[in-house]
């Protein structure tokens, strides 16, 4: 990666135009993560992505959710945590489907262990499998 340069689908570029970076479980007081409360984060954080970049074609890689350890039976799911940070960035580029528009425009979302830079390499190698010319919006100025 070049500044703000990913490349996508082998050879394509496009650039990070805005990052916005939160604590998977900022918000979290008491008890432990579960289940049920990781896959309502995954709903809201692809509508924050929604509102943060103005942008409706949201991108999520799955993050794994790993189990956590409890004696007994939690009362409130089944214990399990994603990862610590939650990233969300906006992506721009050339045209990919219609060239006669100005550009093309993808919000993307995942979860890595620490706030980036650098974005985990895992990470960058599933963003450059992500189909762009097929997810992102197109937009003229």
């Amino acid at each position: 990666m070049v500044n703000d340069e990913i490349i996508i689908e082998g050879t394509k570029k496009v650039h990070i135009r805005s990052i916005k970076q939160t604590l998977t479980y900022g918000g979290l007081l008491e008890g432990i993560p579960t289940r049920q409360m990781n896959e309502r984060i995954l709903k809201d954080v692809v509508n924050d992505a929604r509102k943060f970049s103005c942008i409706d074609e949201v991108y999520l890689i799955e993050p794994a959710q790993i189990p956590i350890a409890y004696n007994g039976r939690y009362p409130f799911g089944e214990p399990a945590a994603l990862p610590p940070v939650i990233c969300i960035v906006e992506l721009s580029g050339s045209p990919q489907r219609d060239m006669n528009r100005h550009g093309s425009c993808l919000a993307l979302v995942w979860f890595q262990q620490d706030y980036m830079f650098p974005i985990d390499a895992d990470i960058l190698k599933k963003i450059t499998e992500i189909p762009y010319s097929k997810v992102c919006g197109e937009f003229d100025h």
